[in-house]
């Protein structure tokens, strides 16, 4: 096993040469993923104190950092491979970038190379991933639960009629059968079942800190407690369809520019974006009986043995054709190395639904051929500061066969 330090200590004689391990803010490529050549070609090196999706990630990276020509210092005789260095094995980092590799439609040759106890580098070979190996990836139990999501129960229902605003919309949640997850434009306002549930914004953090969503719904409510609503308390209900109204008035206040990827994500789900493929189709919503349902949100996905569920942001549908989409917005992490990395989620997410076929009957259900999934990153329109991002997007989503959906700005906007 490498950690970083390991990987950039000077005294350790490694297989690789180490180029740059700062961050490179030009290409805006984390201190994490470690510049290194081996072997003549251009690679990068993630420790073992890495997580998975660092991990996973840092191809993203490395591909990018090969059709930038950034310059290393060592030179660099083959141009036509690329290696991956892993600290160590972790099963979800290997298996997705086996899906990855296996999946690049123009580019160089990827190699993955994992260090074992005595300081050598095992290759990777590349076997195929079985998404269809419902027990070795551990999502059995995922068909269950999604035979469970019905319709929402008549307390949601009463719920959303009090407070009339089309931003407020409920999501099935599949980790708990019964529970559906109520929120104001994607941000979570509270839960509920059959018979009562409750409201409530966040949670305080460590010595009290408050996010802004917490802090505005305390001063829009005056609560500092969850409300409970119960199906048999209609002033509950009442109440609480009081307190909502209130806290969007708040949280809806016009005056705010910042993007939010919560917004973007429901407005896209309600049907208020709509979104375009490169090939010029319209990609509509995944419909049930009960418009104030955002069908298609959060659907569960495994990236390999090992990992947790990764939950993509919206299914929708060309025809019969279903389409993973993940959506980023512009914030603190950078536009370059945020929006770079979706590519590789949304590539994840298509491989898994199509290769699934455990949940199959599912999209059989929705119409839709599940074999058929197509995926795409849909991210506000890349203009001013973010416009010199673009070719180097694009040309990623080519070489994976992603498809890169711009949206207008105003979209990702909360206010």
């Amino acid at each position: 096993m490498l950690t970083r330090a390991d990987i950039i200590d000077p005294g350790r004689r490694h297989e690789f040469t180490v180029c740059s391990s700062g961050m490179d803010r030009k290409n805006s490529v984390s201190s994490s993923v470690v510049r290194c050549v081996i072997n003549g070609q251009r690679a990068v090196a993630v420790g073992s104190d890495a997580s998975a999706k660092t991990q996973i990630a840092a191809l993203l990276d490395l591909l990018h950092l090969r059709n930038a020509h950034a310059q290393v210092t060592a030179h660099i005789t083959n141009d036509d491979e690329v290696t991956v260095i892993l600290g160590d094995a972790k099963d979800e980092a290997i298996d997705a970038l086996r899906t990855l590799r296996g999946r690049l439609v123009t580019g160089p040759a990827i190699n993955i190379l994992v260090s074992e106890h005595d300081g050598s580098l095992r290759p990777i070979d590349p076997e195929h991933v079985h998404f269809a190996d419902a027990d070795t990836l551990g999502y059995r139990s995922w068909s269950g639960l999604l035979k469970t999501v019905t319709q929402p129960p008549d307390l949601v229902n009463t719920i959303a009629r009090a407070v009339d605003a089309p931003e407020f919309r409920v999501y099935p949640m599949l980790t708990s059968p019964g529970w559906w997850s109520m929120r104001m434009e994607g941000l979570e306002v509270g839960r509920a079942q059959q018979d009562g549930g409750w409201l409530d914004v966040g949670k305080d953090g460590i010595n009290g800190a408050q996010s802004e969503p917490r802090r505005v719904w305390q001063q829009a409510t005056r609560l500092r407690d969850r409300h409970s609503v119960q199906v048999h308390d209609q002033a509950s209900i009442v109440s609480g369809a009081q307190l909502l109204r209130r806290f969007a008035r708040e949280w809806f206040r016009p005056g705010h520019s910042r993007q939010n990827e919560h917004a973007l994500e429901s407005r896209v789900l309600r049907g208020a974006v709509p979104l375009r493929t490169s090939e010029g189709a319209g990609l509509e919503l995944i419909r049930g009986h009960d418009p104030l349902v955002n069908w298609g949100s959060q659907f569960p996905t495994k990236w390999g043995r090992g990992g947790q569920a990764r939950y993509l942001d919206a299914l929708l549908r060309d025809g019969t054709t279903p389409w993973a989409v993940e959506m980023k917005v512009a914030g603190g992490a950078g536009v370059g190395v945020y929006y770079r990395h979706a590519i590789a989620q949304a590539l994840l997410y298509r491989e898994f639904i199509r290769g699934a076929t455990p949940l199959h009957w599912w999209f059989a259900r929705q119409g839709l051929q599940a074999g058929d999934c197509r995926g795409a990153v849909v991210v506000p329109e890349l203009a001013g500061a973010a416009a010199p991002w673009r070719p180097g997007l694009a040309q990623l989503c080519d070489d994976f066969g992603v498809d890169l959906i711009e949206v207008p700005a105003a979209s990702a906007i909360l206010r």
